[in-house]
């Protein structure tokens, strides 16, 4: 499968896929420039038949708990950025099986895991993750290695406690009659997840660490040489 050769393209060539990338839109373009090097179509997704299939799977992808989606579309590939810049994946692949959401992640510093910032690994993607800094590296894995359902559904219930409590705040402050609060001041959250010890003591922080790396980037390379 040519998916699995790009894999390995980027196992076998880490420095040199690196090196030249200092932002995460460089290290997607080159993700992009080595699976058209391994003959995977580039699709366009403003292509009207694309475009139709986009939307069709949109609510399923985006879905941090469902499985990899069948492919039952006529069509073979790869879409860049299929929702936009800013949202998830940045690349979604359309193998003969299935349909694969690949996320890349990069940071210029030298630091051992990804950022998440508002979202959490989902159980049906494949993260890239690259860094510069003064030990240049990348890795893979996939979201259902980090996270199993149950845990993303408590800490995905922080946020929605927090949305109500914010929304009861302004509520509450909305109908108060002594609060004027003339140039409308209000609180703002930003929902963000992090990687810490706050929560387990001994956490996996490190995605560079030897044996845990070799582990995710064994279970992408096994679950790729299933794939059509």
């Amino acid at each position: 499968m040519k998916l699995k050769k790009v894999f390995e393209d980027l196992l076998n060539n880490k420095n040199e896929h690196i090196e030249n990338c200092n932002s995460g839109k460089s290290f997607e373009n080159k993700f992009k420039e080595i699976c058209q090097k391994h003959g995977i179509e580039i699709l366009n997704r403003d292509d009207n038949e694309i475009k139709k299939i986009l939307e069709e799977i949109k609510e399923d992808i985006l879905n941090d708990e469902s499985d990899f989606l069948e492919n039952k579309y006529n069509i073979t590939g790869i879409v860049k950025e299929p929702y936009n810049t800013q949202s998830y994946p940045d690349f979604l692949l359309f193998t003969n099986d299935k349909i694969i959401p690949i996320e890349i992640k990069f940071t210029s510093k030298s630091l051992n895991k990804p950022m998440w910032n508002g979202s959490l690994p989902k159980m049906s993607g494949i993260y890239v993750f690259g860094k510069k800094g003064n030990n240049p590296d990348l890795t893979f894995f996939m979201g259902r290695d980090l996270l199993t359902n149950n845990e993303r559904k408590k800490l995905k219930l922080f946020w929605d406690k927090i949305k109500k409590l914010q929304e009861e705040f302004e509520k509450e402050l909305l109908e108060d009659e002594k609060f004027e609060n003339k140039y409308g001041f209000d609180v703002y959250l930003r929902k963000t997840f992090n990687q810490n010890k706050k929560t387990n003591k001994i956490p996996n922080l490190n995605f560079f660490d030897k044996d845990l790396r070799k582990k995710h980037e064994q279970n992408v390379m096994d679950f790729l040489s299933k794939i059509n």
